[in-house]
């Protein structure tokens, strides 16, 4: 992704100047129905994540690099495949001549991946661009820390096929040919209708040849594209790419067809057509929809990938602030509901994870920026390379991920929101039934709308399996005053480099904030009532637990993480680490009392502790967690 003029552009003041003229607050009564199991939850958003260029994963223009932001994105959010430009480029360094004749150096490449691997995520293997020695021209693309890719075509097609498939042959000599097979992705460049020096038929050469790359080392090895733009004519040029893959004459054989296991696309809120707009989840569903018609008219039965989506091509602030995290999950319900015959993709890839975000030159025009960069892309942001308490720290959007990761194990049924603007949500349960998840946000399409203004909303959750008894109760949110160190950034005048006393503000304010404390109900029905405002553009976890089963758990799908600390859980003992192997650990109530406390080793639940809900803080002398637990009987 990057902005240029060719794309559709929207200005803000064209977006100021149309923004919706917002209806009086509303009230919804929201109704989850526990005991309508409907399909499995569908991760599909948190199987890939995109990235700026691969080399950042190794270093940076801002003295950080993305290893830190890999690992956090995949135990947070869940993440499990990155995707990121430019592993051709001059600062991996894979491909150089020595006279004509190429020269593999696997260094550079080989960190990338190990290090990727160590955070918990697998490639796309995005291949971009063409390497400088075998480019025709010097056209660039991106600054990347001043190492651009090369847009233009190879001068030897043969040699270009040659290095696909070094690239494939070194990935399974260093991985084993079936985790290549089974688990990696190749993707052939990216937006090659904007950012390829050269016509669509040049693409589809480059293509075939790519495609034969990978087959002469190992043909069940996943190979796709045409990674194209979000804009108009995405779905045909999609469609003229599957009528070449299935009955074109192949440019590296001559032969009818080419390999094709996978079809990959982009989308913005603001690409043109389709209702494009920013911030406007539907923009989003259309064009899905008109992707997945083009392959069924195409009879393509591979996997389809989005490998870019976000809310704006533009770097525009709302990415930083809530109206974001509204956004993130009204899009992926959306995509969600749209019944069998628009199922959604395979993977669904934010752009981008981190702010240590490089493809325009923002460190050598702006300063280095230690905060909020506004306007840049990233879901987590950069921070002080002086101060490792700072790094990646959440925005409000990737909260939104953080509470998606939350979510249980199967749907079940929810009704009283709608898909307009206003409230809408959808609902889980985890497979053991001793669980509910009822996630809530409150959309405006095109942002704007006052996050001051709130709507109410009464919950109600019938046909509990767990109750009547006890049941604990926790409601996370992400909205224009909680969970958001953007507007605590702003409320202290926007510093370009916070001091150590704004970073411990900024900390405390980027994590996930409780609506209201945690408690303990007991019931003595099967159902469960609960009412409460949504502010513009807030997001809503309310998770209802068996209190009677739990002997004492973290959030599902919630490893508790920090750099550089963690808490580990066995049985009923918490044990804080650090790099020294130990750290502080306290157990607080609702009323805000420290029930249990350790000073340098092991708590142990077992000292007479009621059961009900708390908050385990794990600190030492630099970093903290704080995250609610529940203790049962």
């Amino acid at each position: 992704m990057f902005e240029i003029s060719g794309r559709s552009r929207v200005t803000l003041a064209c977006l100021i100047g149309g923004w919706l003229s917002l209806a009086d607050a509303a009230n919804y009564s929201i109704t989850v129905n526990a005991a309508d199991k409907q399909e499995v939850w569908n991760r599909f958003y948190e199987k890939a994540v995109a990235t700026c260029h691969v080399g950042t994963v190794l270093r940076s223009a801002y003295n950080r690099n993305l290893q830190n932001a890999l690992k956090r994105g995949h135990d947070e959010a869940g993440f499990q495949y990155f995707r990121g430009h430019s592993i051709f480029g001059p600062d991996v360094g894979v491909y150089t001549e020595n006279n004509g004749v190429p020269v593999y150096t696997w260094a550079r490449f080989d960190s990338i991946y190990d290090l990727a691997k160590a955070a918990g995520v697998r490639p796309i293997l995005e291949l971009s661009y063409v390497p400088g020695p075998m480019a025709v021209g010097t056209d660039g693309f991106g600054w990347y820390n001043g190492s651009p890719g090369n847009r233009t075509l190879p001068k030897d097609f043969t040699k270009y096929r040659n290095l696909i498939a070094e690239v494939v042959r070194h990935c399974e000599s260093r991985y084993g040919a079936d985790e290549i097979r089974n688990n990696w992705l190749f993707e052939v460049y990216n937006e090659p209708d904007l950012f390829l020096s050269g016509t669509e038929n040049d693409y589809l050469k480059m293509y075939d040849y790519a495609a034969e790359g990978v087959k002469d080392v190992d043909p069940q090895v996943r190979i796709g594209g045409p990674a194209v733009s979000g804009g108009s004519n995405g779905p045909s040029r999609i469609g003229r790419f599957l009528t070449h893959c299935k009955s074109g004459t192949n440019y590296a054989t001559g032969q009818v067809g080419t390999k094709c296991d996978l079809i990959s696309y982009h989308r913005y809120s603001d690409d043109i057509n389709f209702g494009g707009r920013i911030s406007t989840p539907g923009s989003m569903n259309l064009y899905h929809k008109c992707i997945v018609d083009t392959l069924r008219n195409h009879n393509f039965t591979g996997l389809l990938i989005n490998t870019e989506w976000g809310p704006t091509y533009s770097n525009s602030g709302l990415r930083d602030n809530e109206t974001t995290s509204s956004f993130i999950a009204k899009t992926i319900h959306l995509l969600m509901d749209n019944g069998a015959n628009y199922p959604p993709p395979a993977m669904y890839s934010y752009w981008t994870l981190s702010d240590i975000y490089e493809e325009y030159n923002a460190y050598d025009k702006k300063g280095v920026c230690y905060s909020f960069d506004e306007g840049n892309y990233g879901l987590l942001i950069r921070g002080d390379p002086r101060n490792t308490g700072s790094w990646d720290l959440p925005k409000p959007a990737f909260n939104a991920f953080k509470l998606l990761h939350r979510m249980g194990d199967r749907r079940i049924s929810l009704t009283g929101g709608t898909t307009l603007d206003g409230v809408n949500g959808c609902a889980t349960i985890s497979s053991d039934s001793n669980a509910v998840q009822v996630l809530l946000y409150n959309h405006y399409n095109g942002g704007g709308a006052n996050i001051a203004t709130s709507d109410n909303v009464t919950l109600t959750v019938n046909n509990l399996p767990f109750a009547p008894g006890t049941v604990s109760v926790q409601q996370l949110v992400v909205d224009g005053t909680r969970s958001n160190a953007y507007r605590a950034w702003k409320t202290m005048g926007s510093p370009n480099q916070p001091s150590a006393v704004q970073w411990t503000t900024l900390i405390a304010a980027a994590e996930l904030a409780n609506q209201d404390p945690p408690s303990v109900v007991t019931l003595t029905g099967k159902t469960f009532t609960k009412t409460f405002p949504l502010y513009y553009y807030g997001v809503t976890l309310i998770t209802l637990t068996n209190g009677s089963t739990v002997s004492a758990r973290v959030p599902h799908h919630a490893p508790a993480f920090a750099p550089g600390l963690s808490i580990v859980m066995r049985g009923r003992t918490i044990f804080a680490q650090n790099s020294a192997g130990v750290a502080k650990i306290r157990l607080i109530n609702a009323a805000g009392k420290t029930v249990a406390r350790a000073a340098s080793g092991p708590l142990s639940l077992d000292n007479g502790i009621a059961s009900g809900a708390y908050m385990l803080e794990c600190s030492d002398q630099t970093r903290s967690i704080v995250l609610p637990i529940i203790i049962g009987k």
